[in-house]
């Protein structure tokens, strides 16, 4: 099944907060003992979720690690229509962040309550 937005979970994260995101959105949660309670209630709350392996010192890094496997799942050459929004939670918008989201195409970020969220409208700008 093909969803415009995909989440990514990084911190422990409550049930308001996963209710942010969208009914049947892939959800990709950090498989550490910390977020053992969210990945339940995430699944419980019907998301379709997939564990990640954090790899890595921070949540900034396993998202580093980690978008390029979401991106190749999701993208325009894996699902028509593609996602076009990513959902954050965890980390928060910093220079960091634009610069790994640029080369997949996401040209607008928001900062939100639970992390951030970013809007893809450009086109790739590099391979990755």
């Amino acid at each position: 099944m093909s969803s415009l937005s995909v989440a990514v979970v990084l911190a422990p994260s409550s049930e308001s907060e996963l209710l942010a995101i969208p009914s049947g959105a892939p959800t990709w949660i950090a498989s550490a003992p910390e977020l053992e309670s969210t990945i339940t209630l995430a699944k419980q709350l019907g998301l379709p979720v997939t564990e990640l392996v954090p790899n890595g010192k921070s949540a900034l890094e396993w998202l580093f690690n980690h978008l390029d496997s979401v991106d190749q799942h999701h993208n325009e050459f894996s699902q028509d229509p593609p996602y076009s929004k990513l959902l954050v939670f965890g980390v928060h918008l910093s220079a960091a962040v634009d610069a790994l989201l640029s080369p997949f195409g996401f040209s607008v970020t928001m900062a939100e309550s639970y992390g951030f969220s970013a809007i893809k409208y450009a086109a790739r700008t590099s391979a990755v």
